[in-house]
C-alpha cells in the first residue's frame, strides 16, 4: 500500500504467484484463494491498520474462479491502490516508507520524505463540463459550460485550461476570463488562466466560461 501510494498507484491481484525474471517481478502461476469473498472482506477491514495515514480511495473486487465448491467459492482479489494526494504513508508492519518501482519495492530516501512532507497540502483540480441546449439560438446549437473546483487540501495557484473543439463553429457566450485563441491555433481553441487569484479547496465550483457551438 505504501509503495503504490507513493508512486503512480497500481493494481494488486491476490491469488497469483510471482517470480523475478531479469530483475522484474513477473506473474508465474494462478493460486486461487479459497473463500475469496471472506478474504476480500478481511482485506478491506485491514486497510485501517496497513499504513499511517490511511491511503484513501482503495477499491477491491472479487474475481470468481471455476475452482472450489458452491459452499467455498474460490477466486482472486483485484485491488486498486491510487496515487495518494497526501503522502507520505508509513507501512505499519515495519514502520518504514516504501516506493513501488519496476523491479519491486524500495525503501524511500530521507530527501524524498522531506519533499513529500513539504508538499503534503496539494491542490487537486477537477474540471466539470456541462452541455446544454441553447434555446435562444435560431438554429440547433448547444452551450458548453466549463467550471473547476479544488478537491484537494492545498490552494491552487496559476491554474490554466486549454480547450480545443474540432469541426465546430464556436463563439464565447460567457467569458469569466475565457479567451478565444482560434487565430493562434488555426482551429477553434479557447484558453483560461489565473495570474494572481487562487482556487481555494472546499468544493466550491469556479465558472471559467461558456462556449456556444453547432
Amino acid at each position: 500500500m505504501s509503495g503504490f501510494a507513493h508512486a503512480d498507484g497500481g493494481v494488486l491481484i491476490w491469488g497469483i504467484k510471482s517470480k523475478t525474471v531479469d530483475g522484474v517481478d513477473t506473474p508465474d502461476r494462478l493460486l486461487p484463494i479459497l473463500n475469496a469473498g471472506d478474504f476480500c472482506a478481511r482485506l478491506r477491514s485491514s486497510i485501517i491498520e496497513t499504513t499511517q495515514p490511511i491511503v484513501d480511495g482503495i477499491l477491491m473486487e472479487v474475481i470468481n474462479s471455476s475452482d472450489g465448491s458452491a459452499d467455498s467459492p474460490s477466486g482472486f482479489i483485484k485491488c486498486l491502490i491510487p496515487a495518494s494526494d497526501r503522502p507520505p504513508h508509513r507501512a505499519m508492519n515495519h514502520g518504514l516508507y516504501w516506493r513501488r518501482t519496476t523491479h519491486g519495492q524500495r525503501q524511500m530516501e530521507h530527501y524524498e520524505l522531506e519533499d513529500m512532507f513539504g508538499r503534503r497540502m496539494r491542490p487537486v483540480l477537477v474540471a466539470h463540463v456541462q452541455l446544454v441546449p441553447d434555446s435562444q439560438a435560431p438554429s440547433p446549437r448547444e452551450i458548453l459550460k466549463l467550471s473547476l473546483d479544488n478537491q484537494g487540501r492545498g490552494v491552487a495557484k496559476y491554474a490554466s485550461v486549454f480547450l480545443r473543439l474540432l469541426g465546430n463553429t464556436v463563439k464565447i457566450v460567457n467569458t469569466h476570463g475565457l479567451q478565444d485563441v482560434t487565430r493562434l491555433n488555426n482551429t477553434p481553441c479557447f484558453s483560461w488562466g489565473l495570474d494572481h487569484s487562487v482556487i481555494h479547496p472546499g468544493g466550491v465550483r469556479l465558472s471559467i466560461g461558456s462556449v456556444s457551438h453547432h
